[in-house]
């Protein structure tokens, strides 16, 4: 669990409870347009390609479910079509469904209430989650997606696709971020918000070298005076540092420095 972002009181559970219950009134007409889309990609050959996914929060079903499914999952698109949210919940990794319900969410719904509605569809939100294929194995996988929203922000449908990421990314920690798309220039996406949350608390813990390191930087060292004084190279204690701001969660030195202060860990 990230120690640096603190629980939303807004749980995936609770958009859940709380969306069911919502009118309905996107417009189909741009569910159907986003859908054929879809539907002129999944012409192409299935195991060259992620798995794309419409997912109705409102009814709790899968709208599509691209025939990919079934390289990444092991499990037939027909199989989440008629099994709908339940049938994902139920091979979604439990640490790491924690995490997402608790605080990863949280934080896309958060960044949603934070900039305008007609905007929402500009942003694209990415994470790493473990699953449960068909065989029993655990796998990683990562999902790239878009919320289409209701006029007062709350999403009811969630668009994108799914990759295996398995041995590409460390399976114990899930990797987040939002990604802000110029209209008319997909392929072009900034990044203005990434977080790394860690299901295992132990993962967290600094390392004794990395306690150090933290100590030199709230000093005001820099990485060549810790380099000469560590006796490493720069690219060393450039990684730790790296390291050590995933771990919290800070997005600079200044961050880091405050967090290592306030949590007395030097």
């Amino acid at each position: 669990m990230s120690k640096n972002i603190k629980s939303i009181p807004f749980s995936y559970i609770n958009h859940l409870q709380e969306v069911h219950y919502k009118k309905n009134d996107i417009d189909r007409q741009d569910v159907d347009m986003l859908l054929n889309r879809f539907r002129q990609v999944n012409q192409l050959p299935f195991n060259l390609i992620p798995a794309f996914f419409l997912l109705d929060y409102v009814k709790r079903d899968y709208v599509l479910v691209s025939e990919g499914a079934k390289y990444i999952y092991q499990y037939k698109a027909e199989d989440f079509m008629y099994g709908g949210l339940d049938m994902l919940l139920s091979i979604f990794n439990k640490d790491d469904f924690k995490v997402y319900n608790e605080q990863l969410f949280g934080a896309n719904w958060k960044f949603l209430k934070s900039v305008p509605q007609e905007t929402h569809r500009d942003y694209i939100f990415n994470f790493s989650f473990r699953v449960k294929n068909g065989k029993g194995q655990l796998i990683q996988t990562y999902q790239r997606g878009n919320y289409i929203t209701s006029p007062d922000g709350h999403p009811l449908y969630s668009l994108g696709m799914m990759m295996n990421v398995t041995g590409l990314m460390n399976p114990r920690v899930m990797y987040h971020s939002i990604e802000k798309v110029e209209r008319g220039r997909f392929g072009e996406e900034q990044i203005i918000e990434q977080n790394w949350f860690y299901p295992y608390e132990e993962d967290t813990i600094l390392t004794e070298r990395e306690r150090d390191i933290a100590g030199y930087i709230a000093d005001g060292w820099s990485i060549k005076q810790i380099a000469d004084k560590l006796n490493l190279t720069g690219n060393t204690v450039a990684n730790h540092r790296k390291n050590m701001m995933r771990k919290t969660n800070t997005r600079n030195m200044a961050e880091l420095t405050a967090f290592v202060l306030r949590n007395h860990i030097i």
